[in-house]
């Protein structure tokens, strides 16, 4: 009964939303929970980032904040944002819900 509980898609959303927390270098859980219905983004939006991913060996999360907050020191966070996400050929909107997402993530820490 209780291995039935684990393979509900509500109780795993929760789970990988807990391990992402827990686990914040592990790509795998915050993948499956930004891809679940509960945040949105689809697998197909997803391509660049985890390209990216891929390409400087980094855990999504770190490339999920990178997004969010830009990376070029001498810029603006907007210009910044702007500039990334034209790198990776993610869409300004996608950028925009990707900063939502880290500062949730980033709430929910802070309550833990």
């Amino acid at each position: 009964r209780g291995q039935r509980l684990l393979r509900q898609a509500d109780v795993k959303i929760l789970m990988s939303f807990l391990l992402s927390l827990a686990q914040p270098n592990e790509s795998s859980h915050l993948y499956h929970l930004i891809t679940s219905p509960a945040v949105g983004f689809t697998p197909l939006s997803m391509m660049p980032v985890m390209r990216e991913c891929y390409r400087s060996s980094k855990p999504l999360r770190h490339v999920l904040e990178e997004i969010a907050n830009g990376n070029g020191p001498d810029l603006t966070n907007e210009e910044q944002g702007r500039k990334r996400s034209f790198s990776l050929g993610i869409e300004p909107h996608t950028q925009k819900d990707i900063g939502k997402f880290v500062t949730q993530l980033h709430t929910y820490e802070e309550r833990l």
